[in-house]
């Protein structure tokens, strides 16, 4: 017979499959729609009753926590989750995360202002806009990245605009832009569409003019055929009508294929970190499979840490990332509230996070011993 701590540190198979279920909700994007993603994906081994018996299990466990999360921009265009509403979900627990939220420090305002910036080079910047409150010495720019899926956390220092030097001061409502990360595509794929458009425009140039219209006739006709027979059908051009032509056709292919592939492929995340004046560059991979990070920016000062914390969706390399904003906090042992919030507000999204998604015993989970939601 196991022992009861035994089981209390393994949970069962249902938990263990329940948190498989949870990290993989995240890789896949699955933020608003997670709790009827999650028991549609254990539909045939969990009943209704399990399924939410699991759930607050692995919570009393420590291995989960309930957050409030605001959407800010999350692509959608149906008006079932417009900007500003608000969702309760699970997120696995990091202790570090945890450290941040329990900090009370708030002499920063972070406004919900993010930008998405993409340049000529197809570089794509996530900025957030932050406003002092009151007077402050010297801010560093600090950045903790959080990748759910597979539960990894970096903590790097940030550029940050339009300051960087540690002694001066911030004064009453001047603003501060913090860039957070920057998306890119493989500078190797990059080049190889370059040089293959550069090489398409030089080939269409030595066309003449009986060439170029018999080329506009076969291209109504070449893309209609079946993948598996255009090669075919393009070496029969180049023997039969035109050499020229043939190749024009096979530049086409392979850069269609190479935005194709650019399209879908990896991208990087990458955090420009500034730490003692040097500037440098971490690079996280994001692969095709749709990634969820947690990000929270710090700004340290003199009196203390501000953050704000977010949810980065990357959602494919055509899409702007999804973002949403962290308003509520809930573990076993801690309770945090966002406190540029109202305080109707906060008191609904404490309730929130008392009751929704399962049923939290108010004198079983909050003794005297737990922070209250007002400190914070």
């Amino acid at each position: 017979m196991k022992s009861r701590r035994r089981v209390k540190e393994r949970g069962n198979d249902s938990s263990g499959k329940l948190m498989d279920m949870l990290h993989r909700s995240f890789a896949e994007g699955h933020i608003l729609d997670q709790v009827s993603y999650l028991r549609e994906a254990c539909s045939q081994e969990f009943s209704r009753a399990t399924f939410f018996r699991c759930l607050r299990k692995i919570f009393d466990l420590g291995h989960i926590s309930k957050i409030v999360i605001e959407v800010i921009s999350d692509g959608l265009e149906s008006s079932v989750y417009p900007l500003g509403s608000q969702k309760v979900v699970c997120i696995p627990r990091n202790e570090e995360i945890e450290k941040i939220f329990a900090k009370q420090a708030r002499n920063f305002e972070f406004k919900d202002e993010i930008e998405i910036e993409e340049n000529q080079e197809g570089r794509k910047t996530v900025k957030i806009k932050a406003k002092a409150l009151k007077n402050v010495k010297g801010p560093i720019s600090r950045l903790l990245v959080y990748n759910v899926p597979v539960n990894v956390t970096y903590s790097v220092y940030v550029k940050s605009f339009p300051r960087l030097e540690r002694n001066d001061i911030l004064y009453t409502g001047e603003e501060v832009t913090l860039q957070l990360m920057r998306l890119e595509k493989p500078p190797e794929l990059i080049q190889y569409i370059k040089a293959l458009r550069e090489q398409l425009k030089e080939t269409e140039a030595q066309l003449n003019q009986d060439e170029w219209e018999r080329y506009i006739q076969l291209k109504k006709i070449i893309y209609k055929t079946k993948e598996e027979y255009l090669q075919r059908e393009i070496d029969n051009i180049g023997m039969y009508v035109s050499k020229d032509l043939g190749g024009l056709f096979h530049l086409e292919v392979k850069l269609k294929k190479a935005e194709k592939e650019l399209e879908d492929g990896e991208a990087y995340c990458i955090l420009e970190t500034h730490e003692f004046g040097q500037a440098k560059t971490n690079t996280i991979t994001l692969s095709k499979i749709k990634q969820s990070i947690i990000i929270i920016p710090q700004l340290l000062h003199r009196e203390g840490v501000d953050f704000k914390p977010l949810i980065i969706v990357y959602n494919g390399w055509s899409k702007d990332p999804k973002i949403y904003a962290i308003r509520g906090y809930m573990s076993t042992n801690l309770i945090w509230i966002d406190g540029l919030l109202p305080r109707k507000q906060r008191a609904k999204l404490t309730r929130d996070l008392h009751t929704r998604l399962f049923r939290i015993s108010m004198s079983r989970s909050f003794s005297n011993n737990y922070p209250s939601a007002w400190q914070h």
